[in-house]
């Protein structure tokens, strides 16, 4: 005990022990508490991208992907997949970045909303997580557009809606 606590009443120095105990004690999750929404995530470009998790049907490697002639540069080709032809689209292409297939090793199959099934290139396996369902709640009151930014102490975390995103694309295109 240090001189300033056998200086101290008894009752002090048990309230100063129980705080520190208290203090020094892991902190209580927040998040443990909460509603917690699933996403796949990987990255894309210099972006930290999400979808979500329930949207996401597969994860395969990158091959027999035919090119389509006359495809929009967004358009990587078409491919089989579980006896359906699907559109295999450029993420980074789509996200205003530059399509790159040598960068990608991989292809996520994505359901959307209509049911369609469509697929998108990454560099990586896609990782699940969580996030606080009131943050992207937040996010979503913030943007109209497909895209989501939710703050995280490391880095911002885009959360794509995919549906909106191919709807953007589809009526830029006339489809």
């Amino acid at each position: 005990m240090s001189e300033l606590a056998s200086e101290l009443p008894a009752e002090v120095v048990r309230l100063l022990d129980a705080r520190a105990v208290r203090l020094a004690a892991p902190p209580k999750s927040l998040e443990a508490d909460e509603d917690q929404t699933w996403f796949a995530t990987f990255p894309v470009g210099d972006l930290d991208v999400a979808i979500a998790l329930d949207r996401l049907r597969a994860a395969i490697p990158l091959r027999r992907v035919s090119p389509v002639p006359l495809a929009p540069p967004e358009v990587v080709g078409i491919m089989r997949w579980s006896g359906t032809v699907l559109t295999v689209f450029s993420l980074a292409f789509l996200l205003g970045g530059q399509a790159s297939r040598n960068d990608s090793s991989y292809l996520i199959v994505v359901e959307r909303a209509s049911g369609r099934l469509v697929a998108f290139d990454c560099a990586q396996i896609p990782l699940a997580m969580t996030r606080p369902t009131r943050e992207i709640e937040l996010a979503r009151a913030r943007s109209s557009g497909p895209l989501l930014d939710v703050p995280r102490p490391e880095r911002v975390l885009t959360v794509i809606d995919v549906d909106k995103l191919l709807t953007s694309w589809e009526s830029r295109r006339g489809a």
